[in-house]
Parts: C-alpha cells; structure tokens; sequence
C-alpha cells in the first residue's frame, strides 16, 4: 500500500504545474496548518465573492461582516 502512494506520489509530481498549491503531509501539524492557510485564501478570493455586494462603497461593510 505504501509503495502504491510513493508510486502515485512520484507520477503526481511530474504535474505539479497543474496543481495550485503544495501541500507536504511530513509534518501533520504543518500541513494542517498550510490547509487552514489555502482554505482562507480560498474563501477571499473574488472569483468567490458577490462583487455586486462589495463594489459599491456602501456595501462595504459587506466585507467587514465577512472577515
């Protein structure tokens, strides 16, 4: 089973241009860390949000409401 993982693991490095972000399972604290990290910067991006909601400076407060 570990040798089937390394295998896959080894054939998904040949990708990682594809991926967008790394994530090393060495350390399991580090790597829950760097997960919490990549799941904030996901939920801000724009392409997330409701721009509608935030373009206009009176719906600003629409964003403080998120953080």
């Amino acid at each position: 089973m570990l040798t089937d993982r390394l295998n896959t693991a080894s054939e998904e490095i040949t990708h990682i241009e594809h991926y967008d972000y790394v994530v090393v399972n060495k350390d399991i604290d580090k790597a829950t860390e760097i997960l919490k990290a990549i799941l904030v910067a996901e939920r801000w991006r724009t392409t997330r949000l409701d721009i509608a909601k935030i373009t206009s400076s009176e719906n600003f407060e629409f964003l403080l409401k998120k953080a």
